[in-house]
Protein backbone atom coordinates (compact mmCIF):
# COMPACT_ATOMS: atom_id res chain seq x y z
CA UNK A 1 0.00 0.00 0.00
CA UNK A 2 1.39 3.40 -1.00
CA UNK A 3 2.20 5.76 1.88
CA UNK A 4 1.65 9.52 1.81
CA UNK A 5 2.53 12.57 3.84
CA UNK A 6 -0.45 14.93 4.12
CA UNK A 7 0.15 18.61 4.81
CA UNK A 8 -2.36 21.41 5.29
CA UNK A 9 -1.35 24.55 3.42
CA UNK A 10 -3.07 27.64 4.88
CA UNK A 11 -1.60 30.12 2.37
CA UNK A 12 -2.10 27.83 -0.61
CA UNK A 13 -5.69 27.03 0.40
CA UNK A 14 -5.27 23.34 -0.24
CA UNK A 15 -4.34 19.94 1.14
CA UNK A 16 -0.98 18.65 -0.09
CA UNK A 17 -0.39 14.91 -0.43
CA UNK A 18 3.14 13.65 -1.08
CA UNK A 19 3.49 9.98 -2.10
CA UNK A 20 6.60 8.46 -0.51
CA UNK A 21 9.08 6.09 -2.18
CA UNK A 22 9.28 2.43 -1.03
CA UNK A 23 11.79 3.32 1.68
CA UNK A 24 9.54 6.10 2.96
CA UNK A 25 12.40 8.60 2.75
CA UNK A 26 11.58 10.74 -0.30
CA UNK A 27 8.65 12.29 -2.19
CA UNK A 28 9.07 13.47 -5.79
CA UNK A 29 5.49 14.56 -6.47
CA UNK A 30 2.99 16.84 -4.75
CA UNK A 31 -0.77 16.51 -5.27
CA UNK A 32 -3.07 19.42 -4.40
CA UNK A 33 -6.60 18.72 -3.18
CA UNK A 34 -9.54 21.00 -2.32
CA UNK A 35 -7.76 24.01 -3.86
CA UNK A 36 -9.55 27.25 -2.92
CA UNK A 37 -12.54 25.27 -1.64
CA UNK A 38 -12.46 25.47 2.17
CA UNK A 39 -9.97 28.28 2.60
CA UNK A 40 -6.95 27.83 4.85
CA UNK A 41 -6.33 24.21 5.84
CA UNK A 42 -4.44 24.34 9.12
CA UNK A 43 -4.11 20.77 10.45
CA UNK A 44 -4.38 17.24 9.06
CA UNK A 45 -4.72 13.92 10.88
CA UNK A 46 -4.91 10.40 9.41
CA UNK A 47 -6.58 7.76 11.60
CA UNK A 48 -5.39 4.12 11.60
CA UNK A 49 -8.36 3.09 9.41
CA UNK A 50 -7.28 5.52 6.68
CA UNK A 51 -9.88 8.22 7.33
CA UNK A 52 -8.34 11.69 7.09
CA UNK A 53 -9.50 14.70 9.11
CA UNK A 54 -8.55 18.27 8.36
CA UNK A 55 -9.25 21.49 10.23
CA UNK A 56 -9.72 24.87 8.59
CA UNK A 57 -8.49 28.19 9.95
CA UNK A 58 -10.42 31.09 8.43
CA UNK A 59 -11.94 33.07 11.29
CA UNK A 60 -9.03 35.52 11.47
CA UNK A 61 -9.52 36.11 7.74
CA UNK A 62 -10.77 34.00 4.89
CA UNK A 63 -8.62 34.30 1.75
CA UNK A 64 -11.67 33.65 -0.43
CA UNK A 65 -13.79 36.43 1.06
CA UNK A 66 -14.78 37.65 4.50
CA UNK A 67 -14.75 35.41 7.56
CA UNK A 68 -18.14 33.92 8.36
CA UNK A 69 -19.48 32.05 11.39
CA UNK A 70 -19.17 28.57 9.83
CA UNK A 71 -15.78 29.17 8.20
CA UNK A 72 -13.88 26.97 10.65
CA UNK A 73 -14.71 23.31 10.82
CA UNK A 74 -13.29 19.81 10.97
CA UNK A 75 -13.78 17.92 7.72
CA UNK A 76 -13.70 14.15 7.24
CA UNK A 77 -12.23 12.55 4.12
CA UNK A 78 -12.92 8.90 3.44
CA UNK A 79 -13.54 6.56 0.57
CA UNK A 80 -17.19 6.38 -0.40
CA UNK A 81 -18.82 3.35 -1.95
CA UNK A 82 -20.23 4.46 -5.32
CA UNK A 83 -23.22 2.18 -4.85
CA UNK A 84 -24.45 4.32 -1.95
CA UNK A 85 -27.28 6.55 -3.18
CA UNK A 86 -25.78 9.70 -1.57
CA UNK A 87 -22.33 9.21 -3.16
CA UNK A 88 -23.13 11.83 -5.80
CA UNK A 89 -23.62 14.41 -3.03
CA UNK A 90 -20.09 13.94 -1.69
CA UNK A 91 -17.53 16.57 -2.69
CA UNK A 92 -14.63 15.16 -4.71
CA UNK A 93 -11.13 15.94 -3.42
CA UNK A 94 -9.78 16.81 -6.86
CA UNK A 95 -11.86 19.65 -8.24
CA UNK A 96 -12.09 19.61 -12.03
CA UNK A 97 -11.08 22.89 -13.60
CA UNK A 98 -13.59 24.53 -15.94
CA UNK A 99 -10.75 25.69 -18.18
CA UNK A 100 -8.06 23.86 -20.12
CA UNK A 101 -5.49 26.50 -19.20
CA UNK A 102 -2.91 25.53 -16.61
CA UNK A 103 -2.42 27.86 -13.63
CA UNK A 104 0.63 30.00 -14.23
CA UNK A 105 3.64 30.08 -11.91
CA UNK A 106 2.75 33.67 -11.13
CA UNK A 107 -0.78 32.77 -10.06
CA UNK A 108 0.49 29.94 -7.86
CA UNK A 109 3.07 32.20 -6.19
CA UNK A 110 0.44 34.92 -5.73
CA UNK A 111 -1.94 32.41 -4.12
CA UNK A 112 0.79 31.11 -1.80
CA UNK A 113 2.23 34.45 -0.68
CA UNK A 114 -0.17 37.32 -1.43
CA UNK A 115 -3.81 36.22 -1.73
CA UNK A 116 -4.42 35.68 2.00
CA UNK A 117 -4.09 39.46 2.53
CA UNK A 118 -4.74 41.03 -0.86
CA UNK A 119 -7.43 38.45 -1.78
CA UNK A 120 -7.53 36.44 -5.03
CA UNK A 121 -9.17 39.38 -6.82
CA UNK A 122 -6.49 41.86 -5.63
CA UNK A 123 -9.04 44.07 -3.86
CA UNK A 124 -7.53 43.61 -0.39
CA UNK A 125 -9.53 44.48 2.73
CA UNK A 126 -10.57 48.11 3.19
CA UNK A 127 -8.65 49.77 5.99
CA UNK A 128 -6.39 46.76 6.53
CA UNK A 129 -4.82 45.43 3.32
CA UNK A 130 -4.54 47.79 0.34
CA UNK A 131 -6.07 47.00 -3.02
CA UNK A 132 -3.58 46.15 -5.78
CA UNK A 133 -5.94 47.44 -8.47
CA UNK A 134 -4.43 50.59 -10.02
CA UNK A 135 -2.14 50.84 -6.98
CA UNK A 136 0.48 53.63 -7.27
CA UNK A 137 3.32 51.43 -5.97
CA UNK A 138 2.41 48.48 -8.21
CA UNK A 139 2.13 50.72 -11.29
CA UNK A 140 4.97 53.06 -10.32
CA UNK A 141 8.73 52.89 -10.41
CA UNK A 142 10.02 49.31 -10.63
CA UNK A 143 12.77 49.84 -8.04
CA UNK A 144 10.31 51.19 -5.44
CA UNK A 145 7.95 48.22 -5.94
CA UNK A 146 10.83 45.73 -5.59
CA UNK A 147 12.21 47.46 -2.47
CA UNK A 148 8.80 47.26 -0.78
CA UNK A 149 8.62 43.51 -1.44
CA UNK A 150 12.24 42.86 -0.43
CA UNK A 151 12.21 44.90 2.79
CA UNK A 152 8.55 45.20 3.77
CA UNK A 153 6.96 48.24 5.41
CA UNK A 154 4.66 48.54 8.43
CA UNK A 155 2.38 45.45 8.30
CA UNK A 156 3.82 44.37 4.93
CA UNK A 157 6.39 41.63 5.64
CA UNK A 158 9.66 41.18 3.78
CA UNK A 159 9.68 38.56 1.03
CA UNK A 160 13.46 38.62 0.57
CA UNK A 161 13.54 34.86 1.30
CA UNK A 162 12.11 34.22 -2.19
CA UNK A 163 14.69 33.75 -4.93
CA UNK A 164 15.14 36.33 -7.72
CA UNK A 165 13.28 34.25 -10.30
CA UNK A 166 10.18 33.69 -8.14
CA UNK A 167 10.08 37.35 -7.09
CA UNK A 168 10.31 38.47 -10.73
CA UNK A 169 7.52 36.07 -11.70
CA UNK A 170 5.09 37.05 -8.93
CA UNK A 171 5.72 40.80 -9.24
CA UNK A 172 5.27 40.67 -13.01
CA UNK A 173 2.06 38.66 -12.46
CA UNK A 174 0.73 41.30 -10.04
CA UNK A 175 1.47 44.07 -12.54
CA UNK A 176 -0.10 42.20 -15.45
CA UNK A 177 -3.18 41.09 -13.49
CA UNK A 178 -3.99 44.20 -11.44
CA UNK A 179 -2.22 47.23 -12.93
CA UNK A 180 -3.11 49.14 -16.05
CA UNK A 181 0.56 49.92 -16.69
CA UNK A 182 4.04 48.96 -15.57
CA UNK A 183 6.79 47.00 -17.25
CA UNK A 184 7.57 43.36 -16.62
CA UNK A 185 10.10 42.76 -13.85
CA UNK A 186 13.20 40.64 -14.50
CA UNK A 187 15.56 38.64 -12.30
CA UNK A 188 18.21 41.28 -13.03
CA UNK A 189 15.90 44.00 -11.66
CA UNK A 190 15.54 42.04 -8.41
CA UNK A 191 19.27 41.29 -8.19
CA UNK A 192 20.13 44.97 -8.70
CA UNK A 193 17.92 46.04 -5.77
CA UNK A 194 19.31 43.32 -3.51
CA UNK A 195 22.86 44.55 -4.19
CA UNK A 196 21.99 48.25 -3.80
CA UNK A 197 20.30 47.81 -0.45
Amino acid sequence: MEKYIAIGNPKGNSLYALPLNKEGTKADTVYHFFERTFGRIRAVYASPDGTVYMATSNRDWNPNGFAEENDDRILQIKKVDKSISTANLVLKAKIASNTKEMRSEGEILYTNYCASCHKPNGRGLTGTYPSLLHNKVVEGETAEFIRLILHGKNEMPSFSFLNDKDLAIVLSYVRKKFASKGKQISKDDIKKERVNH
